[in-house]
């Protein structure tokens, strides 16, 4: 079996060195990696209250309280998404920028109308989630290679109203629903791929949608998130901890990494229950 992999993702790695990669590979190698495992590692995730000083200046900056008025919590959190969709400039790029948060990124959008890539995106609207005391993450969705150049950030946040997570995709202004008109968390949204069933996604035209599943499943094999979701996650100065959920097959092992003289620690599961919960 260990051999196997080994082969497998080897030949991945090259592969997009030698042939031009189609949609149909892709979904190949998310079928075959479709499956988790049960052992579990005790990932408990946490999330930082609106009562930090930061989140506090954010939302009450933005007057984000405003939209508490919308008709139930999954309205609300559409509209913050749009909000986030309008008010940073779309680019691909992600230019350096210390700190990297909510609060400076807007900053820099309004003062010198910086662009922002999907990660950026997902950063901003998951801060003002927490903001207001929702929970919610920063979520990496990875493809195969585990040297990759690209991948895409969404935000996952918990919604009361369905009583489940849900991915708020705010660098594309949109949420991905099922054919009842469910919202969709990620773990459904991969599953659809791989059966081939049917993702709706409002209000955007046959081409985004085409270009969207086609994304997603390159990029859905992995999954990266902050075990602690906070205020300037990514440039804080403190010890971190990420957490990768990665299929059955697709052994990796845990490690920790000095970045700026601080620890960050990488820990592996393949239990999807536990990362998703």
């Amino acid at each position: 079996m260990a051999s196997r992999k080994t082969l497998l993702l080897s030949i991945f790695a090259r592969r997009n060195e030698l042939f031009r990669v189609s949609e149909k590979d892709d979904l190949y190698f998310l079928s075959l990696f479709k499956e988790y495992s049960d052992t579990k590692k005790n990932i408990t995730f946490q999330y930082q209250c609106s009562k930090n000083e930061e989140l506090t200046r954010l939302r009450e900056t933005y007057k984000f309280d405003e939209m508490r008025s919308a008709v139930n919590d999954f309205e609300m959190q559409k509209n913050l998404m749009t909000w986030v969709y309008k008010k940073l400039n779309k680019d691909g790029n992600c230019i350096p920028l210390f700190p990297m948060n909510s609060l400076n990124i807007l900053d820099k959008t309004i003062k010198d109308n910086i662009g922002s890539n999907c990660w950026m995106h997902a950063l901003v609207l998951n801060e003002i989630f927490l903001s207001l005391s929702m929970k919610s993450r920063m979520i990496r969705c990875m493809p195969m290679d585990l040297r990759y150049s690209d991948c895409h950030c969404v935000t996952l946040a918990f919604n009361e109203t369905y009583n489940k997570w849900i991915i708020f995709d705010s660098a594309c202004g949109c949420c991905y629903f099922d054919e009842i008109n469910i919202p969709l968390n990620i773990m459904e949204l991969r599953r659809r791929l791989i059966n081939n069933e049917q993702i709706l996604i409002p209000n955007k035209d046959e081409y985004f949608h085409k270009k969207m599943i086609k994304y997603w499943i390159k990029n859905c094999i992995r999954f990266e998130s902050y075990l602690f979701s906070q205020f300037n996650c990514e440039t804080i100065k403190q010890n971190k901890t990420i957490v990768n959920l990665n299929p059955k097959l697709y052994v990796i092992e845990d490690k920790i990494i000095k970045k700026n003289k601080y620890d960050l620690m990488y820990i592996n599961t393949n239990n999807e229950e536990e990362f998703w919960r």
